[in-house]
């Protein structure tokens, strides 16, 4: 956790510099969707098991391209983000479930886009094994917590799907 915060002040301060040195607003743009797109990578390997090899490989392919894509890169940030999001959210309903005594062996966050330019959590599916308890006062935490409606809420149990009642 230490490690990641400090990396995270590392690239602040030298977006922040670099920004600073910059007179052109092209470049300064540029230099904040990196930024951007840094922070969350390091969010991200925080969170899961990100595969530092395969993004490295992937930055050498797009920096001997030759050619800079900033809409591909908004959509490779907007992406990101997107599964940054989905997997707080899941880890976050397996938390309060775990906190509730409840033991689900699956959880699965989708993403909605909004009019305003943001990722929210519009639907999970939720697998609970041999009928959890306390289905409801999860689904009320989901909905409370995240903004999830009930209806967007799926529930499977061995096999079959149902809503909280």
């Amino acid at each position: 956790m230490k490690s990641m915060l400090l990396e995270l002040i590392g690239v602040a301060l030298v977006q922040a510099i670099l920004t600073l040195l910059v007179e052109e607003e092209r470049f300064r743009l540029l230099l904040r969707l990196i930024g951007g797109v840094a922070m969350a990578v390091i969010l991200l390997r925080a969170v899961t098991n990100f595969d530092d090899a395969a993004y490295a490989a992937a930055q050498r392919k797009l920096q001997f391209s030759g050619a800079w894509d900033a809409g591909a890169a908004e959509t490779e940030r907007q992406r990101l983000d997107r599964l940054f999001i989905e997997a707080e959210c899941e880890a976050y309903i397996a938390d309060r479930a775990n906190e509730m005594g409840m033991a689900l062996s699956g959880i699965e966050v989708s993403l909605d886009w909004s009019t305003e330019g943001y990722w929210y959590p519009a639907r999970v599916t939720i697998t609970a094994p041999n009928g959890e308890m306390g289905m409801q006062a999860l689904a009320d935490e989901i909905y409370a917590s995240l903004g999830i409606t009930p209806e967007n809420q799926t529930w499977r149990e061995e096999g079959a799907m149902h809503e909280p009642q």
